[in-house]
């Protein structure tokens, strides 16, 4: 496995900051109709950011997560460097961890070892924003879900809201491989694993010259590719957004 950092910084402000101001957008409407929403909002919906008593927007527990995620790819970099081996998903189960920590979890003991790093320096990160129940139960288990070992059957966005640094990160198949295995930690169904390497895969795609549409065949080519028959699943969902675009 080869981890390596791109040199481009506008793809890692453009994709993290963005998705995080796109986070913070969404997230009062999450769970609301669209009925709901323009009654509430107006007819063009919600279109300015909520703030919070102190004139901040929220940051919402798929942007921890994201940020979590990329703090542990880096501590991987930074291990396989300084090494010559590093197992990428154990590293950021890790990250995984801290942020659980950040939730009002008490730490785990036998990993006390794990908690440091700039992310826990930051007040407001200790702030729980309704987290999926999939990633809080699997982290509080005390055995690691892999896709041999699978902690549940979920098969919910928790895994692929998180994972936009592999595709920042890694080279497109490696970002595919670690993001699912990545996913497994916290998702057991294949679904839930296959969308969290098609996110990270097509965000590799772009940053290597494709287009969005280009990036989304491509990610649909390569999940032809996989054996699951849940990529069906997957593929669909792609060729519906494509379909609206």
């Amino acid at each position: 496995m080869v981890i390596y950092i791109k040199n481009e910084i506008e793809y890692f402000e453009g994709c993290l900051i963005g998705g995080a101001l796109g986070d913070a957008l969404g997230w009062p409407i999450e769970f609301m109709k669209l009925n709901e929403i323009k009654k509430t909002y107006g007819e063009n919906g919600l279109t300015h950011l909520i703030l919070s008593d102190d004139g901040k927007a929220q940051i919402t527990d798929d942007t921890q997560m994201t940020m979590f995620t990329a703090e542990g790819l880096l501590r991987a970099e930074s291990r396989l460097t300084n090494k010559g081996i590093c197992h990428a998903p154990t590293v950021v189960y890790f990250a995984y961890q801290r942020w659980l920590f950040t939730q009002g979890y008490p730490k785990k003991k036998e990993i006390d070892f794990i908690y440091n790093g700039w992310l826990l320096e930051i007040d407001r990160l200790f702030a729980v924003r309704a987290p999926g129940n999939s990633c809080v139960s699997s982290l509080l288990k005390s055995e690691k879900g892999t896709k041999e070992n699978l902690i549940n059957n979920s098969k919910g966005c928790g895994a692929v809201m998180r994972s936009a640094p592999f595709g920042l990160f890694l080279d497109k198949d490696t970002a595919f491989e670690i993001a699912i295995e990545t996913a497994a930690l916290t998702h057991g169904h294949p679904t839930g694993q296959l969308a969290a390497g098609a996110l990270a895969f097509m965000i590799a795609e772009i940053i290597e010259g494709q287009s969005i549409i280009e990036a989304a065949f491509s990610t649909i080519d390569k999940l032809r590719n996989e054996k699951e028959k849940e990529s069906i699943e997957c593929i669909s969902k792609i060729e519906d957004a494509i379909s609206l675009s």
